[in-house]
């Protein structure tokens, strides 16, 4: 495994300013965060430093964070919720706690699982709705389906070949 695998990354507004500032590993810069909005635009994820070891990407994280200052502290333009520098990377649950949640957590009903008269209910109420899941498509849609990585239009055929692609 390569120590130097670490990166600090920026998302750009349209003027070119940073609004996030961020320190990843292969994927991160593209993938969802909890509360910050990912461009769907390429050209706006920056890569500011790469080849760093996970400490030096923290402690770049935070140069630049406090560099351009953050909005809720109102020293800057980041939307940034910390000073950076931490994380959890490659954080491992000890099985003392893995233990300790099982037990609390088992024989628990799942909040979201709903009963016989709900699902019959809703189900009802979704017939003849034109938005709900499993409506009939247009001619037009079945022709043709939209690849949400690259936003891009295929035939049904040119899209099995697309998605070959990614892996």
């Amino acid at each position: 495994m390569n120590i130097y695998s670490y990166y600090v990354y920026a998302y750009l507004r349209n003027d070119g300013t940073p609004y996030y500032i961020g320190k990843g590993k292969k994927k991160r810069s593209h993938s969802k965060h909890k509360s910050v909005p990912v461009p769907k635009d390429n050209k706006f994820i920056v890569i500011l430093e790469k080849n760093l070891s996970e400490l030096g990407a923290f402690a770049l994280e935070r140069r630049y964070i406090r560099w351009y200052g953050r909005k809720d502290n109102k020293t800057g333009i980041l939307i940034n919720r910390t000073d950076g520098g931490e994380g959890v990377s490659g954080r491992k649950t000890p099985q003392h706690l893995k233990d300790y949640y099982s037990k609390i957590f088992s024989g628990r009903k799942i909040p979201y699982l709903r009963t016989e008269t709900h699902n019959k209910n809703h189900s009802n109420f979704m017939i003849g709705n034109k938005n709900a899941v499993g409506s009939k498509r247009s001619d037009l849609n079945k022709k043709s389906v939209s690849c949400l990585h690259c936003r891009k239009e295929y035939s049904r055929g040119q899209f099995a070949n697309h998605t070959k692609s990614f892996s």
